[in-house]
């Protein structure tokens, strides 16, 4: 037997907590003696504790299961669980992250000064303890209104590990704090369905006399039990029975004499009856010869019937000969096709060297313009001609030597007088065609890693940025990167354009179609353009055979359009602080907290970013910009030199609103004999501003890959912002890329300049930033001072910040538990499939599964005794009689642990993605109570027309379906529960499936009246599908007995709820 020195100890519930808890059902004991102690607690104290919210603890919660039922009856943020094991309350805060949970010894700590509690509630622990009323006296100073307890009661014959048995001549009335005995309530748990405890319960609750006298507390409010008083009516009711059975075996008995005088009379009369009988038998065995006599004749016909089918049979396997040496012949000939298919691909190759050689010529480069107006005038403007032209375009554009306001009049002429008319011809010939999606395909989608959209804050091609290096990034590491354009397409169809951006297939840019093509800096997109680039995405992602997601979301512009991608993560990169900018619209500005409120990730760039946004954003990381390290390390071959061979102070970047002019031009004054270089779009005329100041130099705006030409160049590297919100918020990409160079940065004082480990100088004011560029101009960089600048930047790249994304975007750290409860009854090949599909297409890692079989007679119970060893998210009920599907569901749901819960069929098959899919509608809309998939089968509006030979089949047919319903609900009057996701919040308000329904039907209706009576809605998802093969169990049953179980249940349901609307086909979208 444990000993009580070693039981009442924090290293043995830290070994039972790691070890055997679970398999000793710990979890499921906490649920059912919570459970068991409230419902048997008076009415008076739960409304006292919510009306003026009063604290309440849980002492000795172990993993905090009790705790969580505790938070179904009252508000988490008045609960805490306090258990001295720190294994237990580490996983105690692990799965139930809204309760607080505490690890303290109260029996070790001194309790003068300790935090008290008005209510201590204490469940099945002070029989673990020889002396438990000293226990009891210290939990009586750490409460300031009541004590609640639950123990076992008259426990005689103790289990292992129980120390003390209560007795009603051992219960105090009053504890030594004063708290008097206010309820006592005896429970036998023995006749209790699922019970887990094989005797009796007592609960108890004592208060303190000054708070029961404020209550003004009445006779009804009290109660007082020695003895279960329901198991002794019980048992009256028993001997009750028993005396009504005797009176009725003593009437029994005087029937069973006068039976017997019946009998003799009837004797005689049985004895002439026997002689016809006799008679009527030889008869009857006269017949039957003449009937076996019939019988061999016909199985003498059948065999000379088989013998013919033998000789046709061996006439057929000659004919097979036949057919295999022709077969034979033909895979000969298949050869020699091949062989000649091998030397037409040599002569081809052979070929292409010779076109190679002379795309090379003189002469082709001289033709080119002709093929290609004859490329234009046979097919029109192809897609990448377009990119390609636009992207030369915008390239002179920038290099034109013209002041911007001539700059800006000349794009405005060439968008009116060519794309205008362009896009409006354009848009009258595609109306009325049909998109087709680009021959060219990306490579196929690794199993284990998602794709990753990102929702583009500026065109790829417009300046290489934060959003571009992560894309290349993602795309070397394996996973495929579909970036979205800012430049939409005005098109009214759904579709999309694409662009390849590397050779191995895994990065391309995507140009949306949108109606108008809406710039998404200035507004928020309206309900018609938020459906066609739904619409739009959906073709993406048929077009790419997307399993799962990961949206970076760059703008909150797309947040109505990738919040709702199946399967998918939603990541909100914040670079920058948008109110920090003064032309964002309140409008965006608010789009914005919606998309960090429901983000499942915001990723910041800066520690002060970070501080801002945390007001909004509840789950957040820190990812820094960094440099591409290998593009400015290296010194390029030809660099910038100064015409008049002048020191260089550079600068390269944006040169806009934070630019801080007047900092330039003391800088520019104070080192007259030094190049002011400065490299970048200028939006605020700077140029003109600083036009006489001789010598600062303007370029404008250079290629990416020129920067390294001009910052090998650079004596002193400048930041020279303005300090404000958003320079505040900033962590600048070019100070990596400074650094990358080896080359000497000041800065002003901006918070993320510390995390430079001390390689950035920082001027305070005007002065000290001045005074920092002159000692860097007065030191001499020597070669460790380059090196340590390049080894801080090279640990710094953006390979770095990707796996740190990835890790991050990636991780089930914050997904919910999804339990998914699956009822057996025979039909174990529908069994087999459905397992197998949840295996391979759920992809969401925080899952149970958790089958209860009714008693299958066909293998079931020894495949699902092999299958639960698989894994250990598997859980198995076996029962012993077929106790229906509302009450094995039941079972599951009793030992269910998910934030959402399914109820799956066992006759279906899943498909990628659907449970994140699901829990996600659940998630963005709290009104929702139930929700269920599309469906090939099924007597209701979620009947979709589908066509499909085999589940590869489906798979294809029915992805291409939910992509084009990407988000879209319909609301259904009553879902059927071949496969319903509720969350946990629901079913601990409407409860368990009503068992009076038996075997079957009407439970589904009957739970959903139950739903809306809290008015909540049951709808459907039309992005989601799941295959069902329609009432797999009950098909087995016959008709007639179907049809009375029908008819039974319908008279129940109709007598809760009225008249039955029987289901139908027509559905309205919401």
């Amino acid at each position: 037997m444990t000993d009580v020195t070693t039981i009442n100890t924090g290293t043995y519930w830290d070994g039972r907590f790691s070890t055997d808890w679970e398999s000793f059902e710990g979890p499921r004991q906490s649920r059912f003696f919570a459970r068991l102690a409230i419902e048997s607690l008076p009415h008076w104290l739960f409304d006292e504790i919510r009306r003026d919210r009063l604290s309440l603890v849980d002492w000795g919660c172990a993993q905090g299961d009790g705790t969580d039922v505790l938070a179904s009856y009252i508000d988490a943020g008045q609960l805490s669980g306090v258990d001295f094991s720190a294994v237990a309350i580490e996983q105690a805060s692990q799965r139930y992250p809204a309760i607080e949970f505490l690890n303290e010894d109260w029996l070790a700590a001194a309790q003068a000064g300790c935090k008290k509690f008005d209510v201590v509630f204490s469940s099945n622990t002070l029989e673990h303890f020889h002396r438990p009323y000293d226990v009891l006296g210290i939990l009586g100073q750490r409460a300031s209104k009541a004590i609640v307890l639950a123990l076992p009661y008259r426990e005689r014959d103790r289990i292992d590990e129980h120390f003390y048995s209560f007795l009603p001549e051992n219960l105090p009335l009053v504890l030594d704090n004063g708290f008097r005995l206010a309820w006592s309530r005896v429970i036998d748990c023995r006749p209790l369905p699922n019970t887990l405890w094989r005797g009796e319960q007592v609960i108890l609750v004592y208060a303190a006399p000054a708070w029961l006298d404020q209550r003004r507390m009445c006779l009804q409010d009290y109660r007082i039990e020695q003895d279960d008083q329901s198991a002794q009516s019980r048992h009256l009711q028993e001997q009750s029975r028993k005396l009504e059975e005797q009176s009725y075996h003593m009437q029994e008995q005087s029937r069973r004499q006068e039976e017997q005088s019946r009998r003799q009379e009837e004797q005689s009369r049985h004895q002439e009856e026997q002689s016809r009988h006799q008679d009527a038998q030889s008869r009857h065995l006269h017949e039957l010869l003449i009937e076996r006599d019939t019988h061999i004749l016909e199985l003498r016909r059948q065999a000379d019937t088989l013998a013919a089918d033998i000789v046709n049979l061996h006439q057929q396997l000659q004919t097979s000969a036949t057919e295999n040496t022709s077969l034979l012949k033909s895979v000969a000939d298949s050869t020699a096709e091949i062989n000649n298919l091998s030397h037409s691909a040599a002569a081809q190759q052979a070929a292409q060297k010779v076109l190679d050689h002379m795309r090379n010529t003189r002469s082709w480069r001289l033709t080119g313009p002709l093929r290609f107006g004859a490329r234009l005038w046979r097919y029109g403007l192809l897609s990448e001609d377009r990119q390609k032209l636009l992207r030369g375009l915008r390239k002179v554009y920038h290099a034109l030597p013209l002041p911007e306001g001539v700059k800006r009049t000349l794009l405005g002429t060439y968008r009116k007088t060519v794309v205008q008319p362009y896009t409006a011809v354009r848009k009258q010939v595609l109306v009325s065609r049909p998109f087709d999606p680009p021959a060219l395909r990306p490579a196929v989608q690794q199993a284990d890693a998602p794709d990753y959209i990102v929702w583009g804050v500026i065109d790829w091609h417009f300046r290489h940025q934060r959003p571009q290096q992560l894309a290349q990034a993602l795309a070397q590491s394996g996973r495929r990167v579909f970036y979205v354009s800012v430049n939409l397409v005005d098109d009214t169809r759904a579709g999309f354009e694409q662009e390849q951006l590397d050779s191995a297939g895994r990065l391309f840019q995507i140009r949306l179609y949108a109606a108008g093509a809406p710039v998404i800096y200035t507004s928020v997109p309206n309900h018609d353009i938020v459906q066609q680039l739904r619409g739009s995405l959906g073709e993406v992602l048929d077009w790419a055979n997307s399993h799962s997601i990961v949206s970076l979301i760059d703008h909150p512009f797309w947040y109505d359009v990738a919040a709702v991608l199946p399967n998918s993560r939603v990541i909100y990169d914040c670079m920058d602080h948008h109110e920090g900018f003064g032309n964002t619209a309140e409008a965006v500005l608010e789009l914005e907290r919606a998309l960090m409120r429901n983000a499942d990730l915001t990723i910041t760039t800066s520690a002060w970013l970070d501080d801002v946004v945390a007001q909004h954003a509840p789950h957040r990381a820190l990812i820094r910009n960094a440099g591409e390290f290998a593009h400015f390390a290296q010194r390029p071959g030809t660099i910038y030199t100064e015409p008049q061979g002048r020191k260089v102070i550079g600068y390269y970047g944006a040169i806009a609103e934070w630019f801080d002019l007047e900092l330039v031009e003391a800088l520019a004054r104070r080192f007259s004999d030094c190049c002011i270089l400065l490299i970048g779009a200028d939006t605020v005329d700077a140029k003109g501003k600083l036009a006489h100041l001789p010598n600062v130099v303007m370029t404008g705006e250079m290629p990416y890959a020129q920067l390294p030409a001009y910052l090998h160049a650079f004596d002193v590297c400048l930041l020279p912002f303005k300090v404000i919100p958003l320079t505040l918020a900033t962590n600048p990409v070019k100070v990596y890329e400074y650094l990358s160079a080896g080359k000497p940065v000041v800065s002003v004082d901006l918070p993320e300049m510390r995390q430079f480990d001390g390689l950035v100088r920082v001027g305070q004011d005007t002065e000290g930033f001045l005074s920092a560029v002159a000692q860097v101009l007065q030191d001499n960089d020597g070669p460790d001072a380059i090196a340590q600048r390049q080894h801080f930047a090279q640990e710094q790249t953006w390979n770095h910040r990707a796996r740190a994304l990835i890790s991050e975007a990636e991780s089930a750290a914050r997904d919910p538990m999804v339990s998914v409860i699956v009822v057996t009854y025979n039909n174990i090949d529908f069994t087999r499939a459905c397992l197998s599909s949840l295996e391979l297409h759920t992809q969401h890692a925080p899952l149970e599964i958790i089958v209860v079989d009714n008693a299958s007679s066909d293998g079931s119970p020894a495949f699902l005794k092999e299958w639960v060893s698989g894994a250990s998210n598997r859980k198995l009920i076996l029962n012993d009689d077929n106790r229906g599907f509302a009450a094995a569901n039941n079972q599951g749901l009793a030992v269910a642990s998910g934030d959402y819960l399914v109820l799956l069929n066992n006759d279906t098959y899943v498909t990628p993605g659907w449970v994140r899919t699901m829990f996600k509608h659940l998630q963005r809309d709290p009104g929702i109570g139930l929700i269920g998939p599309v469906t090939n089968n099924i007597g209701n509006q979620a009947k979709i027309q589908t066509s499909y030979s085999n589940m590869e089949e489906m798979l294809l047919e029915t992805g291409r379906y939910t992509r084009s319903h990407i988000g879209q609900l319909f609301p259904l009057p009553t879902a059927a529960f071949f496969c319903v996701m509720l969350p946990r919040s629901v079913y601990q308000q409407v409860g368990d499936l009503d068992e009076v329904f038996g075997r079957g039907f009407f439970e589904d209706d009957d739970y959903c009246r139950r739903i809306e009576q809290l008015g909540l809605r049951i709808v459907c998802a039309e992005d989601v599908f799941i295959h069902h093969h329609l009432s797999a169990s009950f098909n087995k049953v016959r008709s007639s007995d179907r049809q009375a179980l029908f008819e039974q249940n319908k008279a129940t349901y109709e007598a809760k709820w009225g008249p039955w609307v029987p289901h139908n086909y027509e559905r309205d979208v919401v």
